[in-house]
């Protein structure tokens, strides 16, 4: 790795944010929503989106920008979404992530400019205060829903969900990994737990999916009651906000709710067990610090040994090779 670092290496990545914030702004403006009727002008494109054409050449290196980054493409005069902007970057697809690119725009782009200030004073709170703001929480809900699209159409599929009748998410946010994996295993039943603000989010989320009849909500918090009880238990982008107290209070929690040979499913971006590798996982691991007061993301040996110390066993791990999450699961 060290090999390829050249000046030209070194340049490309301390610069990246660039390339970052021309995708972000086309986010946050709508763009390939608005091409998705159709291809447009960068004229037609500036006076939808209302850009000033003082300069119009730094529109066309913007949106050229996206076509060399192959996020459009430009024939003639008209520039149109590529096909993977057209698949998940029109708003309102299910797999959609542009609320939590969103967000990353709104408040990870301007936190992280304050890294090295975090670095020599600690991290942030965000993530407690966000709670109570419910503009933030919306946001946040979706985000989280588009974050964990792939990972959960992933452990949906997964074979061991034929020996369980009941599953429950503690931190169900929207409820789109309970949905989904209600969806394709029609056997099943379940809740999903949150603060009460979450609530009429998962039912507008669930009723949508017509899986009222099936998923429940559980309004409460896991520290200070008892989770309910279920066959599996999923704790999915949850242990990572916490600190090791509490990441072990809530293992054990999950861990006295669930029958003998119950089953609990972590599920998180995991950094790789010598924390040399997996880049996107400690620079997650860094965003979960600069939000949070003592959260952290964590290797799948870190994680394994937890849970032996919370009383699982049998522990498997699954490290999709397309996906940034894994998985970890272990029987009770």
């Amino acid at each position: 790795m060290q090999n390829d670092l050249t000046p030209k290496r070194i340049l490309e990545i301390g610069l990246a944010f660039q390339m970052a914030k021309v995708l972000l702004s086309a986010v946050e403006l709508g763009l390939f929503t608005l091409l998705a009727s159709g291809p447009m002008t960068r004229e037609q494109i500036s006076a939808r989106l209302d850009l000033t054409m003082t300069r119009p050449r730094m529109i066309g290196d913007w949106l050229d920008a996206l076509v060399s980054m192959d996020f459009l493409l430009r024939r003639g005069e008209q520039y149109l979404n590529s096909p993977a902007a057209y698949l998940y970057l029109v708003e309102g697809k299910d797999d959609y992530p542009g609320d939590m690119l969103g967000m990353a725009n709104a408040r990870m782009y301007p936190a992280w400019g304050n890294l090295t200030q975090a670095l020599r004073t600690g991290g942030g709170a965000w993530f407690e205060t966000m709670q109570r703001d419910p503009q933030q929480l919306g946001k946040f809900l979706k985000g989280m829903r588009g974050r964990s699209a792939g990972i959960s159409r992933y452990i949906a599929e997964l074979p061991w969900w034929r020996l369980c009748s009941t599953v429950g998410d503690a931190g169900c946010a929207e409820g789109a990994t309970l949905a989904r994996i209600a969806s394709h295993n029609q056997h099943l039943t379940g809740w999903g737990l949150d603060h009460p603000e979450v609530a009429p989010h998962f039912a507008e989320y669930i009723a949508a999916r017509d899986l009222a009849d099936r998923i429940h909500f559980v309004p409460g918090d896991f520290f200070k009651q008892p989770l309910p009880k279920a066959d599996a238990i999923i704790l999915g982008r949850v242990l990572h906000d916490w600190d090791w107290e509490k990441k072990m209070q809530l293992l054990k929690n999950a861990y006295d709710a669930l029958p003998k040979d119950g089953m609990l499913i972590v599920y998180d971006v995991l950094i790789d067990n010598e924390r040399r590798e997996n880049t996107h996982a400690l620079l997650t691991s860094l965003n979960i610090a600069l939000d949070t007061s003592g959260g952290f993301d964590y290797t799948p040996t870190e994680c394994i040994g937890w849970m032996q110390q919370a009383g699982f066993r049998d522990f498997q791990v699954y490290l999709p090779t397309y996906l940034a999450e894994g998985v970890i699961v272990a029987t009770k």
